[in-house]
């Protein structure tokens, strides 16, 4: 199985690599494409993180893995979650919009999804693109992503 947190911050930095989305996030910084992963005493609190998430920004985060079918080569797919949120004044479909549409830069010249993140892994494929009202009445946009292992690791 790949690294979970290779395979986190592969796709944080491939995100931080698409001018026309770190341009609309805040500051335009691409520090506001934020990699989450578990560290304790710190980080271990999912919901929260994606509650707290700051105006104009993405938070990238693992949601599952799961062992592939035996009908095909392929190893594990694992799940991933984009959580998107505008800047003030800003619709989070603006983000939603330049992240679906993002090349990065350097690259192939093709969307981020029709790319490996890392090797032994498939191109990522997007699944749902949606919006999830918290207990607190707060919406919350969200890009879920599967990531299928080749088994080629």
């Amino acid at each position: 199985m790949v690294d979970l947190i290779e395979l986190t911050n592969a796709q944080v930095d491939t995100f931080r690599a698409i001018p026309e989305l770190v341009a609309a996030l805040a500051d335009g910084d691409p520090a506001n494409v934020i990699a989450y992963y578990d560290i304790n005493p710190d980080m271990n609190d999912w919901v929260l993180a994606q509650y707290q998430s700051p105006a104009g920004s993405v938070l990238v985060g693992w949601e599952q893995s799961a062992r592939n079918s035996a009908e095909t080569m392929e190893m594990w797919v694992h799940n991933f979650s984009y959580f998107v949120r505008g800047q003030p004044g800003q619709s989070a479909f603006t983000i939603i919009n330049l992240l679906m549409k993002g090349v990065p830069d350097p690259g192939d010249g093709q969307r981020w999804y029709m790319c490996e993140f890392l090797p032994g892994t498939l191109p990522g494929q997007v699944q749902l693109i949606e919006r999830v009202t918290d207990e607190e009445q707060v919406d919350l946009y969200v890009i879920r992503c599967e990531i299928t292992e080749t088994g080629d690791l």
